[in-house]
């Protein structure tokens, strides 16, 4: 029975790992579009350099250049503090993170994403399983897979609140990655399985095709 269960998921496993390749491809392609999408636009009030050199710093991300994204963040996020915008400095913050995150400097990432999130919980819930799935991430790789799971779950929750069903299908999955992790095959599957049926329940084209994947 064991072998059984082991041998069922190592086939819905690879299948699965394309569908991660779709998610982390277009994480990378939101970040493009974050200050005029899900995350809200930038305040009227926020200066036109602040505002421009978060573009560009989306461009350079984009681009693959990130350690000199991460140094544009850095400074937006140190103009915002300046100017009391709060809400965009958690934003260029967290922007900041995920490249950290990138470049390999985990430290550097969890400081940043930790200090944003003081300020999302009360803010925006879409951004803030954004930071919570990073989190999740940074405790994976720290070795922490319990904690992440525990986090993903709490990314999860936030995404479902913002109805954002894609960003709660991505920590659905990275919970289902970390317990594949810690050898809990059978309760991957579950998950795996739960995802799945999310996913073609959609009316979204593009979540409803990504399915297919798993």
């Amino acid at each position: 029975m064991v072998m059984q269960l082991v041998q069922t998921f190592r086939r819905r496993f690879w299948r699965w790992a394309r569908f991660m390749v779709l998610t982390v491809v277009s994480c990378w392609l939101v970040v493009g579009g974050l200050s005029m999408g899900a995350y809200g636009a930038v305040g009227n009030d926020v200066p036109m350099e602040v505002e421009a050199s978060m573009a560009q710093g989306r461009a350079l991300f984009a681009a693959g250049r990130l350690a000199e994204a991460a140094d544009i963040w850095q400074q937006a996020a140190k103009d915002y503090a300046a100017q009391g915008q709060t809400l965009e400095r958690a934003k260029a913050l967290h922007y900041l993170a995920l490249t950290d995150f990138n470049l390999g400097r985990w430290e550097l990432a969890q400081q940043a994403n930790t200090e944003s999130q003081t300020q999302l919980r009360a803010a925006e819930p879409s951004l803030l399983g954004a930071s919570l799935n990073l989190q999740g991430q940074l405790q994976l790789v720290g070795g922490q897979p319990e904690q992440a799971i525990e986090t993903w779950k709490q990314a999860a929750a936030a995404y479902a609140s913002a109805n954002d069903t894609a960003g709660q299908l991505g920590a659905q999955l990275n919970q289902a990655r970390a317990l594949q992790t810690l050898g809990h095959y059978q309760q991957s599957q579950q998950q795996l399985e739960q995802s799945l049926a999310m996913a073609q329940a959609q009316t979204d084209p593009v979540v409803k095709a990504t399915s297919l994947n798993l």
